[in-house]
């Protein structure tokens, strides 16, 4: 029996750190019972193993400030959390599925690599600031793994507000978002205006 967690532990609520142990602590029991769990990591991840803390919860930056540490180090790759996390892949193969956070950009297939290839470049550059990474490797790090499916998710969220009557945070939810906050995030991100304002203008056109 295999458990796939495609991505995403960080910034998903406040239990951040006890899921991930959980996790951590599961991934041998599941070896020792004959199955397997795969912990694969999402955007969010990797950004705060890199240092981009925008959505973070200010509860962890309150522990780190009261351990007199920079929220950076609580994951740090001298930490055990930290090193496991960076033993993860961003892409793996469980029988005829594939698994990845977000999906694949023609970007990143026309790199031609095989799935270990793909994370045997990317796991080095887990801790790596965006704009610090070589240019052979932001593919990787760019729409290219984890953000495909934000674009398409956008393009239904455009349907659902300009031919529909449904809430905001029912289009959310709809598309999945956890938060409300993620969906006007990425939302505003990607079309210039939040979506009260787009489903505005296009009702008036």
């Amino acid at each position: 029996m295999h458990l796939v967690i495609c991505g995403d532990l960080f910034d998903r609520g406040k239990q951040v750190a006890e899921f991930s142990w959980l996790l951590y602590s599961l991934e041998e029991k599941a070896k020792a019972a004959g199955g397997y769990v795969h912990v694969i990591l999402g955007n969010h991840d990797i950004m705060n193993l890199s240092g981009d803390f925008r959505h973070v919860d200010r509860k962890y930056m309150r522990i780190a400030e009261s351990l007199g540490l920079d929220y950076i180090r609580l994951f740090d790759e001298d930490t055990e959390l930290g090193r496991w996390l960076r033993t993860k892949n961003v892409v793996e193969r469980v029988g005829d599925y594939l698994f990845v956070h977000g999906g694949i950009s023609p970007e990143v297939l026309k790199l031609d690599l095989s799935l270990q290839q793909l994370n045997d470049i990317a796991r080095p550059y887990y801790g790596v600031a965006k704009k610090e990474l070589p240019v052979s490797v932001r593919p990787i790090f760019g729409k290219g793994v984890f953000g495909v499916v934000i674009d398409r998710m956008m393009l239904e969220a455009e349907v659902l507000l300009l031919e529909t009557t449904v809430a905001i945070k029912e289009v959310a939810y709809e598309l999945g978002f956890s938060e409300l906050s993620y969906f006007l995030t990425y939302f505003k991100r990607v079309k210039g205006v939040n979506p009260v304002e787009f489903r505005r203008l296009g009702k008036k056109g």
